[in-house]
């Protein structure tokens, strides 16, 4: 268990950043890790894909095939409370059955991301959206929460509750909301799949990008969804903004509180920056917690340009280069078919594209396995 409780002068981004969300279901403290002296891995870096298809048999399928292309034995994928106990007292749980057994079939690990909204009858009416809500009784939650638990003891390997949850579009609740909700998942955890780990959710890559802005560790970045050049000049009145401030008493004491494992980034676009953004989140959190990259891609459609297919494939190598190097136990690339579930400036971060019901497979894939080939030796 991590339980942190400061951080360095930050911003963190409240709009949506980030790959997003595939949509994938029907839709001061010890660290148990292999982590040796100074926070440096033993084990190389374990690849995987984030939000493939795995809702029906044939998007399983093609996911299998493709995972063994690549040489990967490692999802993320959505579980939603929403579509598993739409009446209350009645559970739907053959769809997330069908994928259990799928994974277990194929010798394939997942991380799952147990998003941040609940059914209709357990959502507070007035915090409420299509992504995110805040539950009426957290009690209701951990039923559900214990309930899937149960049905897949140690089945899981990381879990996690909630995606960029410092984004409002992803997450609507207040920073208790959250660490109870975490920490609901947790201390479950620890009761009937103890050897499941669990992940705290995601730090958005725009995100990444002001918190090392606002240390000082980086003299600009580019705003993600607009393109914008944000230099050194700004940086008093970017970091102190009344966001920036708010944003930060969030995060603080959500590391106050929350109890976690292992700690979740996002990574696209500026392969150039990850390094620098990991020893700044590993400063802010500690330098001995493990770190997962939830998801990475890229490229940028609004600030790298011009796009080719050829520029991504390019692109690939250096983050998979750079991720192999990098203090992580595991990454996963997001995605393998590329969708406008994606935020728009990450349309093309895909493996393939889909078009007229027919797969298209990109540069960017022969990259990716061209890598896994020697990587995997």
């Amino acid at each position: 268990m991590v339980k942190k409780c400061f951080i360095p002068l930050v911003l963190i981004c409240l709009i949506n950043c980030g790959g997003g969300s595939g949509g994938g279901s029907e839709g001061s403290a010890g660290v148990q890790s292999s982590v040796g002296p100074g926070g440096a891995s033993n084990e190389p870096v374990q690849f995987g894909l984030s939000y493939p298809g795995v809702s029906d048999a044939e998007g399983r399928e093609f996911t299998r095939t493709n995972l063994q292309a690549l040489s990967l034995t490692r999802i993320r994928f959505d579980e939603a409370w929403m579509y598993r106990e739409p009446v209350e007292g009645e559970f739907n749980w053959g769809p997330l059955d069908e994928r259990m057994q799928w994974l277990a079939d194929n010798n394939i690990s997942v991380m799952l991301t147990v998003q941040s909204n609940g059914p209709d009858w357990a959502c507070e009416p007035t915090l409420s959206n299509e992504r995110t809500c805040v539950f009426s009784d957290s009690d209701k939650f951990e039923g559900y929460i214990q309930t899937l638990l149960q049905r897949y003891p140690n089945q899981i390997e990381l879990i996690q509750f909630g995606n960029e949850w410092l984004a409002s579009y992803w997450f609507l609740g207040t920073a208790q909301d959250f660490v109870e909700y975490n920490n609901i998942v947790y201390q479950s955890v620890q009761r009937y799949s103890p050897s499941t780990k669990v992940v705290l959710g995601g730090f958005a890559s725009g995100s990444l990008s002001i918190i090392s802005y606002c240390a000082g560790d980086i003299d600009q970045y580019f705003e993600e969804q607009t393109g914008d050049l944000v230099d050194a000049s700004q940086r008093e009145a970017v970091c102190n903004s009344e966001l920036v401030l708010s944003s930060q008493d969030m995060l603080n004491a959500v590391l106050e509180s929350a109890e976690f494992d292992y700690l979740d980034v996002h990574l696209y676009d500026d392969v150039e920056n990850w390094n620098t953004y990991l020893s700044t989140i590993r400063r802010a959190v500690g330098e001995s917690v493990p770190v997962v990259v939830g998801e990475f891609g890229g490229p940028n459609l609004i600030w790298e340009q011009p796009y080719s297919d050829e520029f991504q494939a390019t692109r690939l190598g250096q983050y998979l280069d750079a991720l192999s190097d990098m203090d992580i136990k595991e990454a996963y690339y997001f995605k393998l078919v590329q969708s406008e579930s994606a935020l728009a400036a990450h349309w093309e971060s895909g493996l393939y594209r889909l078009e007229e019901g027919e797969y298209i497979k990109k540069p960017a894939f022969d990259v990716f396995e061209g890598f896994m080939d020697e990587y995997s030796r």
